[in-house]
């Protein structure tokens, strides 16, 4: 496999690359690659697939990633996850798992 500008060892990611499972990875074509959300993946398009859910309000690239940053600050709660094209270096699709700490059900986390 050759190195991309996106590989994730030259990337600040949200959380380790290496909570994805290897099984996961080897599902996708080859073309495609999964990783964490990267401080420079709004330039890649991050919210131009999420506006296919939702209305979006872009307020330009510093907020975009001074809202990476506070979610990274608050470990093991944001789990945001993008799908790349490796020919194009863009974004194809995007998914975020969060943890939410309870009072019910024995103080578990959802």
């Amino acid at each position: 496999m050759s190195m991309t500008r996106s590989e994730p060892d030259s990337l600040d990611l949200l959380f380790p690359q290496e909570l994805i499972s290897p099984e996961v990875s080897v599902q996708l074509p080859s073309d495609l690659q999964i990783r964490p959300l990267a401080s420079t993946d709004y330039k890649r398009g991050h919210l131009d697939i999420l506006s296919v859910l939702s209305v979006v309000n872009d307020l330009g690239e510093a907020a975009w990633v001074n809202q990476f940053h506070a979610m990274r600050a608050t470990p093991r709660i944001y789990y945001s996850i993008v799908i790349l094209d490796k020919t194009s270096d863009k974004i194809v699709a995007v998914g975020t798992a969060f943890i939410e700490r309870k009072f019910l059900r024995g103080l578990g986390s959802v």
